[in-house]
C-alpha cells in the first residue's frame, strides 16, 4: 500500500521472503514479482533474497523456452498456478543461462542439485518464490494466500499508479504543449532561441536535473555544425541560451559517434564520462558555455551522462549527473520530436524571411540600379552613393559611412564619392598615404580579389582619420569629434573592374558574410551602370569640349576681327559671357592686360565691376611696381608661367582696391568686394586675361582659361600684326596721294592752275578715307593777311568759287590765320 514506483516491488519481495522464511519456508531460494507488458512482450522480474539482496532484471518474453512457457501459462487465467524445476543438464543449462543475462552469482545454486519455481498469477504478472526443494501443499496454499492479498494492494497500486501516470502524462503533456506554443508564436528565426529556453525550462520542470539543455544541428552539406546550448542561472529564474557554429570534423571521435547514432535510428543514446575525463569534456564545450559559474569541471568530479534524443536534424540532449531512468528517456525522446516539429516551422520561417529578404534586397538593388541609370553627368554621383548608402541602412546593415571609389591608380591620389550623416563633402580627392586601408586595397588589386574587410582598434582608427582629415579643409569640429572619439573602425570593400564600394561602422563590428554578400550584389549592380556613368562621362567630356572649343572660337572671331586697339574692350566682355556659361558660377569681372615693359605699365581693358559683364570703353592703365596684384602678375608673366591665383582678403584687398579706384577714377569700397576676391589670371605673350570672382575657380576653368589665353594670343599678334601692316600700308598710300598733289603742284605754269591742284588734292583726300565736303586752298599773300580762296563744289570736281578775302575780316578766318601764324 505504501508503494509509490515500479522500484518499491523489490520491497515487497524483501518483506514477502522475510514472512515466508518466518513461517518455515527454510528451502526457500528468493522471493520474486514479474510484471508483463504483452504490447512489447516483455516482463520486469523484481528479486530479493538474504545472499543476493534486491535486484531488477529486464527480459523479453522469448528469451528462453522456461521463461517463455511460464509467460503463457500465467497470461492464460486469473488466477493460473505454474511449477517449474530444473535437475541435472537442465540445472547446468539454466545455470549458464543466469550468467548469460547478467543475473547475481548465488552460491547456493553451485551447489545445488534441483532447483523449483513456483509462481501465482497476479494479473498483470505473477509472485512467486524459488525453492531447493519441493514444498507442500501446505506452503502451496500459503505462497496463495499471500498472492490473495498482494492482489487486492497491487491492484490498488495499479490504479494509483495509473492516476499518477495519466497525470505525469498530462504534466508531460503540458511541457510539450507550452514548447510548442512557444514554436508556434515564432514570427522571426531568430527567436529559436526563445524556444530552446522554454525547452530546457519545460525539461527541468519535469524533474529531469539537467545541467544544460543541448542542440546538434549538422550541415553535411556545407560541413558546418551548429550547437546550442540553454541553462538556468543559479539562484535566479533567468534562462540563457548560446549558439555557435563549427566546422563539421568528420575525423573527431565524438563528432563522428554522433553522425553513426543520428543515422542509426535508435531514438536515445546514452554516455558517460567518468571522472578522469571530465575536464577533457567541458573543454570541448568551452566556447559554447564559457563564463556559465556552474557549468565547470570541479562540479561534476563524479562524472556525469550526456543523454542524445535524436530526430530528424540532429538531436536534443542534455547533460546529467546521473543517468536518466527508462521514462526520462522517453521523455526526452519525446522532446526531441517536439523540437523535429518547431526546427522544421523555423526553417519554413527561415525560408519565408529568405524570400522577404531577397525580395527586399531586390528592391533595394532596384532603386540603386534606376538612379545609376538615371545618372546625366558625373555630379550625379553624389545621388547614388547616397541611395546606397540610404537603402543599405533599409536593409537594416549598420554602417556610419558609404563611398565610392573611382579612377583608382596605384600610389595616385584618391578619389571619393561618399555618403555618411556628418557634414563632410560629397566628393573628396586627396593624395595617397600609408594606411592599412591603403595598403588592403593596393595589394587586393594586385592580386585580382574582389573583397577585403578591415578592423582597426581606437588608435588605429584615429591614426588613420587624422590624416585623411587634414586633407578636407573646413570640415566642422563635430565632425571631427565624432570620427575621433567613436570606438573603433569595421569595413567591407567590393572591389569591381572600374570602382570600388565600401561600408563603415565606427563601433567596430565587423560585418557578416551575408552582409557582405549583400554588398557585394550592390557592387556588382552600380558596376553594371558605371559603363554607362562613364560613357556619359565621356561624352560629357566630348561635349565640354566642344563647347569650350566653341567659346574658343568665338574669342578667337572676335580677337581676329578687331581692327582697332579699342576694340580689345568688346574682346573682355565676350569672354566675360562665354567664360561665365562654361563654369556655372558666379564671376565678378573679366580683365585683358596688355603689358608695356618700356613704359612699365599694363594697360586695361576690363568689364564693369559689378559682375554684370558689361563692356567699360575706356581704357584705364596700371603701374607694374604694384605691389598687392600687378607686381606678383607681371613676375610670373616673366617666369613664363601659365597661370597665377591671387587671393585678395583684408589689407590686400583695401590696398588694391584703393589703386584700382586711383587707376579707373570709379570708386568702389572692398565692402563692394563682400571681404574677399579671387583673382585668376592667365597669361599670354604680350600680357594676361583674368577673372575676379568671390570664391576660387576650379582647377578645370583655371587650365579653361589658360586655353583662353593661348588662342588670345595668337590672334592679338596677328592683330598687332594687321596693324602695323596696315599702318605701313596707309603710309605707302599716304605718299601715294602727297606725291599725286605734289607732282600736279610741280606741273602748273600759272596761277590759275591752282584750281585744279585742289580738285586732285580734294580726290586723294577721299582715296585716303577722308570725306571733306569742299576743299579751301587758301594762299596769304602779305603780312596784312590779304589772302586768295579757291574753293571746289561738294564733289571736288572743279573749283566754283575763287576770290581775295582779308583773314582779319571774318572770325573764323581770322582763328585759322592766328592758329597757322603760331607754327
Amino acid at each position: 500500500m505504501a508503494m509509490r514506483t515500479p522500484e518499491d516491488l523489490t520491497g515487497i519481495c524483501e518483506v514477502l521472503y522475510a514472512e515466508l522464511h518466518s513461517l518455515g519456508f527454510a528451502e526457500m531460494r528468493n522471493a520474486m514479482i514479474n510484471i508483463h507488458d504483452d504490447v512489447k512482450e516483455t516482463l520486469v522480474n523484481y528479486d530479493y533474497s538474504d545472499e543476493i539482496g534486491k535486484s531488477i532484471n529486464h527480459l523479453v518474453y522469448n528469451i528462453h523456452p522456461v521463461i517463455e512457457k511460464q509467460v503463457k501459462q500465467m497470461r492464460s487465467a486469473g488466477d493460473a498456478f505454474s511449477e517449474t524445476y530444473f535437475k541435472g543438464k537442465d540445472l547446468e543449462d539454466w545455470k549458464a543461462f543466469r550468467k548469460k543475462i547478467g543475473e547475481k552469482d548465488d552460491p547456493r545454486i553451485e551447489q545445488a542439485d534441483a532447483l523449483y519455481y513456483y509462481f501465482y498469477s497476479i494479473g498483470t504478472g505473477s509472485i512467486g518464490i524459488s525453492t531447493f526443494g519441493v514444498i507442500a501443499e501446505e506452503k502451496l496454499n500459503v505462497l496463495k494466500r499471500f498472492r490473495n492479498v498482494f492482489t487486492l494492494a497491487y491492484q490498488r497500486y495499479t490504479d494509483i499508479a495509473q492516476a499518477e501516470a495519466q497525470a505525469r502524462e498530462a504534466k508531460i503533456e503540458a511541457a510539450l504543449e507550452r514548447t510548442r506554443t512557444q514554436s508556434m508564436i515564432m514570427q522571426h528565426s531568430n527567436e529559436l532561441d526563445d524556444t530552446l529556453r522554454v525547452f530546457h525550462e519545460q525539461v527541468l520542470l519535469l524533474g529531469i536535473p539537467s545541467a544544460f539543455s543541448f542542440l546538434w544541428l549538422p550541415d553535411e552539406k556545407n560541413d558546418r555544425h551548429i550547437f546550442w546550448a540553454a541553462w538556468k542561472e543559479i539562484n535566479s529564474a533567468v534562462y540563457k541560451s548560446k549558439a555557435i557554429n563549427y566546422p563539421l570534423d568528420r575525423n573527431e571521435p565524438a563528432t563522428a559517434q554522433c553522425l553513426i547514432d543520428w543515422k542509426s535510428n535508435e531514438p536515445v543514446y546514452s554516455y558517460h564520462v567518468p571522472p578522469p575525463v571530465v575536464e577533457n569534456y567541458f573543454a570541448v564545450w568551452q566556447e559554447l558555455i564559457d563564463g556559465v559559474d556552474h557549468l565547470k569541471p570541479e562540479y561534476f568530479s563524479g562524472g556525469l551522462h550526456y543523454v542524445e534524443a535524436f530526430m530528424k536534424y540532429g538531436c536534443f540532449g542534455v547533460m546529467v549527473e546521473s543517468d536518466l531512468t527508462e521514462d526520462e528517456k522517453n521523455i526526452l525522446a519525446r522532446f526531441a520530436v517536439e523540437f523535429e516539429r518547431t526546427y522544421t516551422r523555423f526553417l519554413d520561417l527561415q525560408k519565408a524571411e529568405a524570400q522577404a529578404r531577397e525580395a527586399q534586397v531586390e528592391a533595394a538593388l532596384e532603386r540603386v540600379r534606376s538612379r545609376s541609370m538615371g545618372m546625366q553627368k558625373s555630379e550625379d554621383l553624389t545621388e547614388v552613393i547616397k541611395i546606397v548608402y540610404q537603402q543599405l541602412t533599409h536593409l537594416k546593415i549598420k554602417l556610419d559611412h558609404a563611398g565610392f571609389v573611382v579612377d583608382y591608380t596605384p600610389g595616385g591620389d584618391w578619389h571619393f564619392w561618399i555618403a555618411d550623416e556628418q557634414d563632410i563633402p560629397s566628393k573628396i580627392t586627396h593624395p595617397w598615404f600609408e594606411s592599412v586601408w591603403a595598403n588592403q586595397f593596393d595589394e587586393a588589386k594586385e592580386k585580382g580579389a574582389d573583397f577585403f574587410a578591415t578592423r582597426l582598434n581606437f588608435e588605429e582608427k584615429n591614426k588613420f582619420y587624422k590624416e585623411l582629415l587634414s586633407y578636407i579643409p573646413g570640415l566642422p569640429e563635430a565632425s571631427k569629434d565624432f570620427y575621433l572619439s567613436c570606438p573603433g573602425l569595421a569595413a567591407s570593400t567590393v572591389l569591381l573592374d572600374n570602382v570600388g564600394l565600401y561600408i563603415e561602422n565606427f563601433e567596430g563590428i565587423p560585418y557578416t558574410d551575408e552582409e557582405n554578400n549583400t554588398l557585394m550584389r550592390f557592387g556588382k549592380v552600380f558596376q553594371q551602370t558605371y559603363t554607362r556613368f562613364l560613357d556619359l562621362q565621356k561624352a560629357e567630356a566630348q561635349a565640354r569640349e566642344a563647347q569650350i572649343e566653341a567659346a574658343l572660337e568665338k574669342v578667337r572671331s572676335r580677337t581676329m576681327a578687331m581692327q582697332r586697339s579699342d576694340e580689345l574692350a568688346g574682346t573682355a566682355a565676350l569672354l566675360f559671357q562665354e567664360f561665365k556659361k562654361l563654369v556655372q558660377q558666379e564671376l565678378i569681372q573679366t580683365t585683358i592686360g596688355i603689358y608695356n615693359e618700356a613704359a612699365n605699365e599694363i594697360e586695361f581693358r576690363a568689364t564693369d565691376w559689378e559682375g554684370g559683364g558689361m563692356q567699360v570703353d575706356r581704357p584705364s592703365y596700371g603701374n607694374m611696381d604694384e605691389p598687392t596684384l600687378l607686381k606678383p602678375a607681371v613676375t610670373a608673366w616673366k617666369a613664363k608661367a601659365k597661370s597665377l591665383v591671387v587671393e585678395l582678403t583684408g589689407e590686400m584687398l583695401e590696398g588694391w582696391v584703393n589703386y584700382r579706384n586711383k587707376m579707373t577714377g570709379v570708386p568702389i569700397s572692398s565692402k563692394d568686394a563682400g571681404g574677399r576676391r579671387i583673382v585668376s589670371i592667365a597669361f599670354f605673350s604680350k600680357g594676361h586675361l583674368s577673372l575676379s570672382s568671390p570664391s576660387p575657380l576650379s582647377e578645370e576653368a583655371v587650365k579653361t582659361l589658360e586655353r583662353f589665353a593661348v588662342v588670345f594670343d595668337g590672334t592679338y599678334t596677328r592683330f598687332l600684326d594687321l596693324q602695323k601692316a596696315e599702318a605701313q600700308a596707309r603710309e605707302a598710300q599716304v605718299e601715294a596721294a602727297l606725291e599725286r598733289v605734289r607732282s600736279r603742284t610741280l606741273a602748273m605754269q600759272k596761277s590759275d592752275e591752282l584750281a585744279e591742284t585742289a580738285a586732285v588734292l580734294f580726290q586723294q583726300l577721299i582715296g585716303l578715307g577722308i570725306e571733306p565736303n569742299r576743299l579751301y586752298i587758301t594762299i596769304i599773300n602779305d603780312d596784312e593777311a590779304n589772302a586768295e580762296f579757291w574753293i571746289t563744289d561738294e564733289d571736288g570736281s572743279k573749283v566754283s568759287a575763287a576770290f581775295e578775302t582779308n583773314m582779319n575780316r571774318n572770325t573764323t578766318f581770322k582763328k585759322m590765320y592766328q592758329d597757322g601764324s603760331k607754327k
